[in-house]
């Protein structure tokens, strides 16, 4: 049996949250990797308070490449980068023909400015 490693390097780590939203709860950076297997993939991805994410997508996803709204439908087939940016604690993200891996990053800075 192959254990997967989940905790990279710097206290970061890698969440499959295709079937339990990840807890994003002590990371600063949200980060989902998109492997699309066939052309018209997409990702579905919801957020919410509790490890019960909102049924409706309410995330902001970006292209770090752009800086722009990521598109997350009609994926061809390949690897993608999106950013989260939004202040929920639990993200889920389901790819159709995509495997989608979310990593936490950057410990969130909780001291006062």
């Amino acid at each position: 049996m192959t254990m997967a490693r989940t905790h990279i390097e710097g206290g970061s780590k890698a969440v499959d949250a295709s079937t339990t939203a990840a807890d994003t709860n002590g990371f600063g950076k949200v980060t989902l990797v998109v492997l699309a297997s066939a052309s018209s993939a997409s990702v579905a991805v919801t957020v919410g308070d509790t490890a019960t994410t909102d049924t409706t997508p309410t995330t902001t996803l970006i292209d770090p490449a752009t800086g722009l709204p990521a598109v997350t439908t009609g994926l061809a087939k390949g690897a993608y980068v999106f950013s989260y940016i939004g202040d929920r604690r639990f993200i889920k993200a389901v790819g159709t023909s995509a495997t989608v891996t979310v990593l936490l990053s950057e410990p969130r800075d909780s001291r006062p400015e």
